[in-house]
């Protein structure tokens, strides 16, 4: 909760400073993506990533290197790459699912349950684009 409030802060000054175009808006909808989940607000971070819409098939390719880096015990290089792929595919449900395994693993409960909420709304198509 202290990160998001931080988070907060830095992605309201991000909006004021940047200008509505298509990529800022991509990373301003990741970013407040974001800070709805680490409040526990699932479906509206679902709502942000899929305004988000953004699509670039190596975010495939690092879903796939952070789950090679975790079957490998390497939970480090496992979150990085999965970080990596949610900047570029927030709105992938599988890469939501597996950071709640990892968030699992490390023994965050209710953190593993906000991003499984989140691919499940993903995955239902119930959020909406705005």
């Amino acid at each position: 909760v202290d990160l998001a409030a931080g988070m907060e802060w830095f992605v309201a000054g991000f909006e004021r400073a940047t200008s509505p175009t298509r990529p800022m808006q991509q990373v301003t909808d990741t970013l407040r993506g974001c800070v709805y989940q680490a409040h526990g607000e699932a479906r509206n971070a679902a709502q942000a990533y899929v305004r988000a819409n953004t699509f670039f098939p190596i975010g495939g390719e690092y879903l796939r290197t952070s789950r090679g880096f975790g079957a490998r015990h390497e939970p480090d290089k496992a979150w990085r790459d999965a970080l990596i792929s949610k900047s570029m595919q927030p709105q992938d449900p599988e890469l939501h699912r597996w950071m709640a395994l990892l968030l699992e693993q490390s023994g965050m409960q209710a953190e593993s349950r906000v991003e499984t909420s989140i691919a499940d709304a993903l995955t239902a198509k119930t959020v909406g684009r705005k």
